[in-house]
């Protein structure tokens, strides 16, 4: 069973993966811009530890529904790892990026979350990237996924934008 729950999930991370790849297809084919957002909620550790797991998964929940709701209908999200997400945004720079990155930030900081405690609040940490010649779909994620380590390394809640001749 564990073999078998691995390798779906590998077919899952590989599924998204050719999805981002055929979206920079897109983007090097038709000359247009794209995006990504990588998201993480903030001490998400500290939420499953302190009121349970059963109150990380609504977290979980919570959060997608609201990054579809805020999100344009021709946006990607898929989760990418425990408590991270990906979004793809098609046909969007890196102003329009940041726009949505803290469009996103916000509302998620104004989200109450039911949990037996009381209300959560949640925030998250943003990291923007934007296409550039050259790029293969981890090339643009880990620049993503540089910006957002930085905003977490500043406590959290915030987003960045991370360019491909950024030092590290």
């Amino acid at each position: 069973l564990h073999r078998v729950d691995r390798r779906q999930r590998q077919m899952c991370i590989r599924d998204r993966m050719t999805t981002l790849e055929h979206e920079l297809n897109l983007a090097r084919r038709y000359q247009h811009e794209l995006s990504v957002l990588v998201i993480d909620i903030d001490k998400f550790k500290k939420i499953n530890d302190s009121e349970g797991h059963a109150a990380g998964d609504n977290v979980l929940q919570e959060l997608v529904r609201l990054i579809n709701k805020v999100n344009r209908n021709t946006d990607l999200c898929y989760r990418y790892g425990g408590e991270e997400f990906v979004v793809v945004l098609s046909k969007t720079d890196k102003y329009g990026a940041m726009v949505i990155a803290e469009r996103l930030r916000e509302a998620v900081a104004g989200l109450r979350i039911c949990a037996e405690s009381g209300p959560l609040q949640v925030t998250v940490s943003i990291g923007t990237s934007s296409y550039a010649d050259g790029d293969c779909a981890d090339s643009l994620l880990g620049r993503a996924d540089k910006a957002m380590y930085r905003i977490k390394n500043q406590g959290g809640n915030g987003s960045a934008y991370y360019q491909q001749n950024q030092g590290e």
